[in-house]
């Protein structure tokens, strides 16, 4: 799998994967990537316990986080082989 290189990520990510990573008043994250496959993915929190894990319908999809605490959270989606820091405030 990808290594999470530690950076924060807010707004608009690089590459246009995740959207919306850092914000007050949202529920969702969402992805898009160009593989045309459904997303399997795992929420993490910051001691490394698993919170969250599903499999999207989509590859262009939206992850309900609206049930977690607000917090720092990292998000892999296996499909992508792509780690991300999530911060939910």
């Amino acid at each position: 799998g990808a290594a999470f290189d530690g950076s924060e990520l807010v707004g608009l990510l690089v590459q246009g994967d995740v959207f919306n990573t850092s914000t007050s008043t949202w529920s969702n994250v969402q992805c898009s990537f160009s593989n045309n496959q459904p997303l399997n993915y795992h929420i993490y929190n910051q001691v490394g316990a698993l919170v969250k894990s599903d499999m999207t319908a989509g590859y262009d999809a939206k992850i309900n986080i609206a049930d977690l605490p607000c917090g720092v959270y990292t998000l892999k989606i296996e499909n992508a082989s792509k780690v991300y820091k999530v911060v939910k405030q």
